[in-house]
């Protein structure tokens, strides 16, 4: 009939949202061989929150552990950190998204993991006779929570200006040493211990 039509299509592409991750937890320090903390945040777009069940992995020194997030998007995990070396570790907080939001990570903050202050329990003062070869000096090193040195680690034994090393031995702190005395006058001598650290 001499009329042309024209079709005109619409295409939609429905683009995904850039997921944030927000409200962490702030940066918090533990002294070592602290079982947990808690790690919190929330994840989603704007009027957009990931949906319920859906996981944001939380990983500190390589340990990635799964946070699973409930309703708004709020997220909540009880991270172990008992076995997690003394410094500063990043917290990196990852999200893979979804069918609705693009994926996100999130590390902002760190868990700093503190050493302990070890106390050590020595043998009681003694006295020896003038020529006497050796005393055998020994005590016990240890941390709160029952934490104590590793097998082999040195102890050092201080009596009038000579130094002695004693070992750690077994698994419980115990070290022992027979220290010569043979060439020490009569009086009376501080003896001093002296742990370096790990």
């Amino acid at each position: 009939n001499g009329n042309s039509g024209y079709l005109n299509a619409l295409k939609v592409q429905w683009v995904k949202a850039q997921a944030t991750i927000s409200g962490v937890a702030a940066s918090q320090s533990v002294p070592y061989g602290t079982s947990s903390v808690t790690m919190t945040g929330t994840v989603g777009a704007a009027n957009v929150p990931a949906q319920a069940g859906e996981t944001v992995s939380v990983t500190v020194n390589g340990l990635a552990q799964n946070a699973t997030v409930g309703a708004g998007g709020v997220f909540s995990v009880s991270y172990p950190t008992a076995t997690l070396p003394a410094g500063a570790h990043v917290v990196t907080y990852t999200y893979a998204g979804s069918s609705v939001l693009k994926g996100a990570t999130n590390t902002a903050t760190s868990l700093t993991v503190t050493k302990l202050t070890p106390s050590l329990d020595a043998r009681a003062s003694q006295s020896v006779s003038v020529g006497t070869s050796s005393v055998t000096l020994t005590g016990l090193l240890s941390a709160a929570g029952g934490v104590v040195p590793a097998h082999g680690e040195i102890v050092r034994v201080i009596i009038n200006g000579v130094t002695q090393n004693a070992s750690i031995s077994g698994g419980a702190g115990g070290f022992s040493l027979s220290y010569p005395v043979s060439s020490l006058a009569t009086g009376n001598y501080a003896i001093t211990y002296a742990y370096a650290g790990n």
